[in-house]
């Protein structure tokens, strides 16, 4: 699984995940990117979860356009 996790010029985590076609009418932006701070393994879960969330509303959009 893709963690979308990128570390900065200042040694800190960044996670950046372009929106999904399907998710779009639901955000405002183009982009989700959060700040994680400088710790690798806390960064690291808290992307991952990121990424659960995403693909949970992802999961839950395709569902509503298949009615």
């Amino acid at each position: 699984m893709k963690t979308y996790l990128v570390t900065t010029k200042y040694q800190t985590y960044k996670y950046i995940r372009r929106v999904p076609k399907q998710l779009l009418a639901f955000t405002h932006t183009s982009t989700f990117r959060v700040s994680l701070g400088s710790n690798q393994l806390e960064a690291t879960q808290t992307a991952l979860d990121f990424n659960s969330s995403v693909d949970d509303a992802l999961q839950l959009a395709l569902l509503n356009v298949e009615k």
